[in-house]
């Protein structure tokens, strides 16, 4: 006899929470940054003009690497990774003439979100996005996640720089301590945080106390805390709408030409970001949270946020589809059911979590009485006792009282059990048509259709007790 707890061990399974959403459709950071590489979505230089006023004064120029999603972000917040291949920081205050800084080498953290726009406000922003037309639904409206270009107020900007990487040109030790030296030789890369930066060795300071800046020497804090004021002022100003890349791009609203699968057309969409478990580009995601049932609203329980569990499941795919837990119970399971036992109706059927139960002593089909397969009788289960569970990604059917008539009115009394796993498959229809990655349940593995205590009431002469194959019987 097989072992139950063998299939629903937890390593064979996976836990994963929506957050209330309906549906998700993540990918991971890593598919995400090959897209916006291969389709040149970075801008490939920057530039912030002179101010005309003011005595605090910068300006940029340089040019860009390839832009990239960067591990760090959580729910709507998302970080992008921008390297300065090359490029230079000019800055002047009412201490320092004109000075120039090389910055090329620095790697920027932009903090920063999603915003949803129709075609037409993508187009105007250059993004080149088109009406999708779905072959499975007719009418709704194509939306477009693309990097959010519009501030709040002045204290709530579209982006923040909140982290830099620099190539320092060299340091040295003085009282244990590594100190910035701009003339040494040697070169290091090292990572400058506004609360974790090599200390600097100042060679001036004005009246105030305050360090000025001699020959590009100068203070660590005051230069990364310089070079993130004029980026953050660049990228609000200019930088994020260079960025010439669509996210995901969905549909909204459409109806489906087959009814039974509007189920699954979203009626509202949100974003989110998830840290994976692993902490690496392949299992963290970006993803599309979508309702999806008729009157269904987004609440405040419902968080921006997809279960970072979920990576570490899938740590090598591309891409991840996720249903919740009663979606997939009510819209895929509970139609299985209906043909499996072909004579019920939705009433016979009490959905509780992820359990559909028969409500009501039923017969739920014909089985074979003799080895030859010519004589049928009915198969009759207890209320309560046809039991079929989603557990995480395997299917679990416990029948722990079914009964039939057999052979001069003696009625055979058993219980079943069986076991089945998801999988997406791929193949040919009956009619040659080929499909690809269609949701499929098959016989989990390790396991077999058991059953586990067979009782006949009644006696036989040996060559009339035949049961099923499989079963092990008493009489």
């Amino acid at each position: 006899m097989t072992d139950k707890t063998k299939t629903i061990d937890a390593t064979q399974t996976f836990a994963n929470d929506l957050f209330g959403w309906d549906t998700i459709f993540a990918i991971s950071f890593t598919k995400a940054n090959e897209t916006i590489a291969n389709n040149a979505s970075s801008p490939k230089q920057f530039e912030m003009p002179w101010p005309s006023q003011g005595a605090d004064k910068r300006t940029l120029q340089g040019n860009w690497g390839p832009w990239r999603l960067e591990i760090g972000g959580s729910g709507g917040t998302i970080l992008m990774r921008c390297p300065v291949t090359t490029g230079k920081l000019w800055f002047q205050n009412m201490w320092t003439p004109r000075t120039e800084v090389d910055i090329g080498g620095i790697e920027l953290n932009v903090e920063c979100s999603l915003t949803n726009l129709d075609v037409q406000a993508a187009n105007d922003r250059g993004l080149d996005a088109k009406d999708i037309v779905p072959t499975h639904a007719t009418g709704g409206t194509t939306g477009n996640f693309a990097l959010n270009t519009e501030s709040i107020s002045a204290s709530r900007p579209a982006c923040t720089v909140n982290w830099t990487s620099w190539y320092i040109t060299g340091t040295q030790k003085v009282d244990g301590k590594d100190r910035f030296r701009p003339d040494l030789e040697d070169g290091i890369v090292i990572n400058l945080a506004l609360d974790d930066y090599p200390k600097v060795e100042s060679t001036a300071t004005n009246s105030m106390g305050q360090t000025q800046w001699n020959n590009g020497k100068g203070s660590a804090p005051m230069l990364i805390a310089m070079v993130t004021a004029a980026f953050t002022n660049y990228f609000n100003q200019y930088g994020l709408a260079e960025f010439k890349h669509i996210f995901s791009a969905f549909v909204v609203g459409a109806n489906c030409k087959d009814p039974k699968w509007q189920w699954l057309q979203p009626h509202t969409v949100s974003y989110a970001v998830s840290i994976g478990t692993l902490a690496t580009p392949g299992s963290c995601y970006l993803g599309v949270l979508a309702l999806t049932q008729p009157g269904k609203v987004q609440t405040a329980s419902m968080s921006q946020q997809i279960d970072g569990r979920m990576g570490a499941v899938f740590p090598k795919a591309d891409s991840v589809f996720a249903i919740s837990h009663e979606l997939f119970v009510k819209k895929w399971l509970l139609p299985g059911v209906f043909l499996a036992v072909p004579n019920s109706k939705s009433s016979d059927w009490t959905i509780k979590g992820s359990t559909i139960s028969n409500n009501r002593d039923m017969m739920i089909g014909n089985i074979y009485a003799n080895k030859d397969h010519t004589l049928t009788t009915e198969l009759h289960v207890k209320k309560g006792s046809w039991n079929l569970t989603l557990k995480e990604s395997l299917i679990e059917l416990d029948v722990s009282s079914m009964e039939f008539e057999w052979l001069a009115k003696r009625k055979v009394i058993g219980t079943y059990w069986d076991c089945f796993e998801l999988e997406l498959k791929s193949g040919t229809d009956s009619e040659g048509t080929p499909y690809k990655n269609v949701l499929h349940a098959k016989q989990a593995q390790g396991t077999s259709p058991t059953v586990t205590s067979f009782e006949i009431r009644g006696t036989l002469s040996h060559d009339q007790a035949w049961v099923p194959d499989g079963a092990h019987g008493r009489s």
